[in-house]
């Protein structure tokens, strides 16, 4: 995440529910990696915890990063989004799908790796759309769902 982007100590969120709640892995390495950048690192208890840290933390300026799955990206994108401020969010990918982070960003699967990135790659511009009055991020699974038009050539 580029530091002169926001001011803030990151927020470091992991889902332990996420990958059928075989977390280990990512949890050490989430707990170890936000120790060594002096990050606040929580993990959430009940849906929707993460979309109000979220909120709360770019509220404050502060960058965010989400250890989870699809289900906990769309949370903090859309606590972010509510806020109105635009903060850096890193993604770790630990889901059972990960169809965003790994089949749109093409973000590493190694725990490690994708920290790394998280605390330290480059920012990639995002759009977010609104389906059903909640922010969307493009995945194929939203833009296989999305109506497609015809048009007819008359000869």
């Amino acid at each position: 995440m580029d530091a002169a982007q926001s001011s803030g100590q990151t927020l470091v969120i992991l889902n332990p529910a996420a990958n059928r709640g075989n977390m280990h892995r990512h949890r050490a390495a989430a707990r170890q990696r936000a120790e060594q950048e002096h990050a606040e690192y929580v993990e959430t208890r009940l849906q929707g915890e993460a979309k109000e840290r979220a909120m709360q933390a770019a509220g404050e300026d502060r960058p965010v990063i989400i250890v989870g799955g699809d289900g906990s990206v769309h949370e903090v994108v859309n606590g972010i989004l509510a806020s109105g401020r635009r903060v850096p969010l890193g993604i770790v990918a630990a889901g059972s799908g990960n169809d965003f982070a790994w089949n749109t960003l093409k973000l590493p699967h190694d725990p490690a790796t994708a920290l790394e990135r998280a605390f330290c790659g480059q920012t990639v511009e995002v759009d977010a759309g609104i389906v059903n009055g909640r922010y969307t991020l493009p995945t194929r699974a939203v833009l296989a769902s999305m109506p497609i038009s015809r048009s007819r050539r008359t000869r």
